[in-house]
């Protein structure tokens, strides 16, 4: 549940500030993205990363959108680190407590003007 609320604070800030967002709902949604409209950035949550079926899609989202930058969402019970061994790099990270400024300072921080979470 708190998955859900978070991806729902992070899509209405982003929203807010103007951004364009994708919210997907599981893994198997990764594969449908369009090909046609390039995510610039993708916010996963660190947790999910441990899952090989989440590494190898968001690996070839990196393969296919080369310039997609990776956030990684993380929850009280998992700390800021990186599972080991990604075979993509993440760009940095949402912590809690979940605000505007810190949304805000992490996509620019990124570059991007569209979002995928």
């Amino acid at each position: 549940m708190k998955e859900v609320i978070s991806q729902a604070v992070i899509r209405r800030t982003l929203e807010k500030l103007g951004y364009h967002v994708h919210t997907l709902a599981d893994v198997e949604d990764l594969g449908r993205i369009d090909p046609d409209v390039a995510p610039m950035l993708f916010v996963v949550e660190c947790n999910v990363l441990v899952q090989e079926s989440v590494r190898t899609h968001v690996q070839r989202l990196k393969e296919r959108f080369s310039r997609l930058r990776i956030l990684g969402l993380a929850h009280e019970s998992f700390s800021n680190e990186t599972p080991a061994n990604l075979p993509f790099h993440i760009d940095g990270h949402l912590g809690k407590p979940l605000t505007v400024d810190a949304i805000k300072s992490a996509v620019e921080t990124s570059g991007s003007s569209e979002l995928a979470a």
